[in-house]
């Protein structure tokens, strides 16, 4: 007879114990992570089935955006697991790699000639992203005063700008051509 009541207390001291917890979460005007993931991933479905039932692309687009929305202030502080891109993987130090490529980068730059406009706007362009990154500690404000998409996309566009800042050396587009062009050239239609 003592063990269904024990059973009894024990379930209302956890009822309790999360009546306070939800009281807390509601005196703070923030959801808990847990109760932001269980809200989103049932809007999200909804706005799934939405979509498969009207075809609205509208819809599948929303259940893709709506979790960012909905518990930005509440998923700030968890760390992205995915980019919502294929074949890019979240990074685990931007600031970090960003430094090193924005270096790297403005040291190719040094072989061009200071006239050539590739070097001049390269250049422009480098050291007001490495300012951004060396002032700006929060990724999302970074990514917000780069304007170039997630910070994954703007390691990755770094990575091709050193790549080719290291071909234009090669390439020397800045001397003049071996041989005169065809007069009509750039003429159309010809």
């Amino acid at each position: 007879m003592s063990k269904p009541r024990e059973v009894i207390i024990e379930i209302i001291k956890k009822k309790r114990k999360r009546r306070k917890k939800d009281q807390m979460v509601k005196e703070k005007g923030k959801r808990s992570e847990k109760q932001c993931f269980h809200f989103v991933r049932s809007m999200t479905s909804v706005l799934f089935a939405l979509s498969a039932i009207i075809g609205s692309s509208l819809a599948c687009v929303l259940s893709l955006v709506l979790p960012g929305v909905l518990c930005g202030t509440a998923m700030a502080g968890v760390l992205k697991k995915t980019t919502g891109l294929v074949g890019l993987a979240v990074s685990q130090n931007p600031h970090e790699r960003l430094k090193i490529l924005y270096t790297k980068i403005l040291a190719a730059l040094q072989t061009i000639p200071n006239d050539a406009a590739y070097r001049k706007y390269t250049e422009q362009i480098v050291h007001e992203r490495y300012n951004a990154v060396k002032t700006e500690a929060d990724v999302d404000r970074l990514e917000q005063k780069i304007n170039c998409g997630q910070i994954e996309e703007v390691i990755q566009q770094a990575e091709n700008e050193l790549y080719l800042a290291r071909k234009m050396s090669e390439w020397k587009p800045w001397e003049p051509l071996v041989e005169e062009p065809p007069a009509d050239q750039w003429k159309w239609p010809i």
